[in-house]
């Protein structure tokens, strides 16, 4: 008896939670001088492969004009925002993730602080492994592998470098670029990016740049993340308090206060 070919939009998810684990692999790879291009390139392929499961399913077609062409990632990530299956930050948060792979893909992709790939990586997971469960649920139990990612270095958020990138935009050319592809990715509107000569004459002449940017309400909106790894002696342990910042300040500053540990006393 011949072999049941697996249904197409099965195929699909098979090669999105392949390209999703893969991205992780690359990011957490010890050596890898095109760490980020790479993790770019497969997260927007896990992403775009992922969507065009979820329509096959639904019986949507995912092709485009007469040439039998598939829809690309982002037109994918905006009808499922449409569809109600991606809320306005997780869109918004894939979507960046999709422009930046379009400019280590086709162009250099500028300078982009570790925490903004961190921001990306995290949350386009936690956003990925949802959207399985919500739609593909039988396939949750083969995504529960845990990840380790080690930094020996004291880092901030991404809210905190979106922030200093800005206040660098006017000397620096590589911020410049960073935030151009950032928020034309939040501000994809289902057909076409703003153009960088549109993002310069649009924002380049205001006076508090950020205010303006839709990436300041992403920034005010969205939850950030930061990895702490937290070294304790045996029968020691860590506190780590979240406080409510002030409502002025959409960096969302990080505070590191060290204190001497008494050691516990058992009774």
């Amino acid at each position: 008896m011949a072999k049941r070919n697996r249904r197409e939009y099965l195929q699909f998810l098979d090669a999105a939670k392949a390209a999703a684990e893969t991205a992780i692999d690359s990011f957490n790879s010890v050596w890898h001088p095109y760490r980020n291009q790479t993790t770019l390139l497969l997260l927007t392929n896990a992403w775009e492969l992922l969507g065009k499961a979820v329509l096959l399913q639904e019986k949507e077609s995912i092709h485009k004009g007469q040439k039998q062409e598939t829809i690309s990632a982002e037109v994918v990530i905006y009808r499922l925002q449409n569809k109600k299956l991606l809320d306005q930050n997780q869109a918004s948060t894939i979507q960046q993730i999709i422009s930046l792979r379009h400019a280590a893909c086709h162009h250099i992709l500028p300078d982009t602080p570790v925490e903004v790939m961190q921001h990306l990586l995290f949350y386009s997971a936690k956003f990925f492994r949802e959207l399985v469960g919500r739609k593909f649920p039988t396939h949750l139990k083969t995504m529960n592998e845990n990840y380790l990612s080690m930094s020996f270095s004291d880092l901030t958020t991404y809210a905190d470098k979106v922030q200093r990138s800005v206040s660098r935009i006017k000397r620096n050319e590589s911020d410049k670029k960073l935030i151009w592809l950032l928020e034309r990715g939040v501000k994809f509107d289902g057909e076409s990016y703003i153009s960088e000569a549109q993002f310069n004459a649009k924002y380049l002449n205001k006076k508090k740049i950020l205010s303006h940017l839709a990436l300041n309400q992403f920034v005010k909106s969205g939850e950030m993340v930061r990895i702490v790894p937290v070294q304790a002696p045996h029968n020691y342990y860590a506190d780590i308090t979240l406080r409510k910042g002030s409502s002025k300040d959409s960096s969302l500053p990080v505070l590191v206060k060290k204190l001497t540990l008494k050691k516990i006393t058992r009774i």
